[in-house]
């Protein structure tokens, strides 16, 4: 379950490639969280690629409410970008990256690792430009 649950860190917002391109899929990561949760008893310990050791009964709710808060979090910030989203793609990515690693970073107080924002969330965020 390493790429799956990364408790109390932040998540590689990627996705999948598939053609060469980015391809994240919030809905499909919870569709295999719910998965993993009916199949396995929830006093399972997970032991994540990165994030900390926890009992399933934990682990899944709080990546799910993770993932859906992430979701919303970049759907807003291309969405105050609006006509400046199209900076995604340029040399100035980085800025912007930044500035939503911060929000990240303000919304999750608690959780290690924001660099994995910094440099993840490109797939995430590129799949919310229209």
């Amino acid at each position: 379950m390493g790429d799956l649950v990364h408790h109390k860190a932040h998540a590689w917002l990627e996705g999948g490639i598939v053609n060469g391109k980015p391809t994240p899929s919030i809905t499909s990561w919870i569709e295999n969280l719910n998965n993993v949760s009916k199949d396995y008893s929830p006093s399972v310990q997970v032991y994540g690629g990165r994030g900390q050791t926890v009992a399933l009964k934990e682990a899944i709710p709080a990546e799910i409410a993770y993932l859906k808060k992430a979701d919303k979090i970049v759907s807003d910030f291309i969405k105050k970008l609006g006509a400046k989203s199209a900076e995604l793609s340029t040399d100035k990515a980085q800025t912007h990256y930044a500035a939503l690693t911060k929000e990240f970073e303000k919304a999750f107080p608690d959780y290690a690792l924001s660099y994995m924002i910094q440099y993840g969330v490109y797939g995430l965020a590129q799949s919310k430009i229209k």
